[in-house]
């Protein structure tokens, strides 16, 4: 369980240095794009404030140190998917 974790924190932080990158030079897609991206960066910030209001979180107890890391990794890059969803569009 502790690799996975790794290797998802690992994603989560290729998908923010992505976004955010994407975000600073204006995205050149579509509006179908940045509406998957803003869905995806809703959720990912969600979980973590679902995660929190829950009495006991399985996860916690299985991966005790990574789980603040997991939760800290999809706000960042939920964060960073919704900036490129409302940043501006990057005109050709």
């Amino acid at each position: 369980a502790e690799t996975a974790a790794l290797a998802a924190i690992g994603i989560l932080a290729a998908i923010s240095g992505l976004s955010l990158w994407t975000a600073i030079r204006g995205s050149a897609r579509g509006p179908a794009f940045r509406i998957v991206a803003g869905l995806a960066g809703a959720g990912l910030i969600a979980w973590p404030l679902w995660a929190v209001a829950q009495d006991y979180l399985f996860l916690h107890s299985i991966l005790p140190r990574l789980c603040g890391w997991l939760a800290v990794s999809a706000g960042v890059a939920g964060l960073s998917l919704a900036a490129t969803a409302l940043g501006p569009e990057r005109r050709r």
